[in-house]
């Protein structure tokens, strides 16, 4: 995050023609920060999509996307951080049968670098939680198209504007928040 934030400032800067330190103090709004999440979006557009590929990514035909299935649960319940049972009772809604190993090995999976780090784990806390709000931001796009597409397997890309307006709306919450 601390890179991201670096880049959210440099974009502020340099959209503003300021490329050295000023004697005068400069304001920005938030007109100014929207800009710049949409040139940081813009320009990592690519390794988002690489890191939510990865995650979902699934070897072989098996009876659940356990991947997505985890994904798509965590999203909906609209949490930042989220514990193992708080996920598997979301995914038992619509699917009752979805075992618990499962999660408990897709949990881990999501967080090695072969699934893209999409996930990280705070063990102090006993939460998951997305490994940066921009691929949040990227898997609430894809999976809601995939939703309205009734989950078929089709590469659906991310209409820009759709991943600039749910990343700022996510920025926007974390800072409301003071995180």
């Amino acid at each position: 995050l601390p890179s991201v934030c670096h880049h959210l400032c440099l974009y502020m800067c340099t959209n503003n023609n300021i490329y050295s330190t000023l004697d005068e103090q400069c304001i920005f709004n938030e007109e100014d920060f929207d800009k710049s999440v949409e040139k940081y979006v813009q320009s990592s557009s690519d390794s988002l999509k690489e890191v939510f590929d990865k995650a979902v990514k699934v070897g072989r035909v098996r009876k659940y996307n356990n991947p997505q299935e985890i994904l798509k649960a965590f999203l909906s319940l609209g949490k930042d951080g989220l514990n193992h049972n708080e996920i598997l009772n979301k995914i038992r809604k619509t699917i009752p049968d979805y075992p618990q190993g499962n999660l408990t090995t897709y949990l881990k999976q999501l967080q090695l670098p072969e699934r893209g780090s999409i996930l990280r784990y705070d063990s102090n806390a006993g939460l998951y939680y997305f490994s940066s709000p921009f691929v949040k931001a990227y898997a609430h796009c894809v999976l809601t198209k995939r939703n309205k597409a009734k989950d078929m397997e089709v590469d659906i890309s991310v209409p820009l504007e759709d991943l600039i307006k749910t990343t700022i709306k996510l920025l926007k919450i974390k800072i409301d928040n003071g995180e």
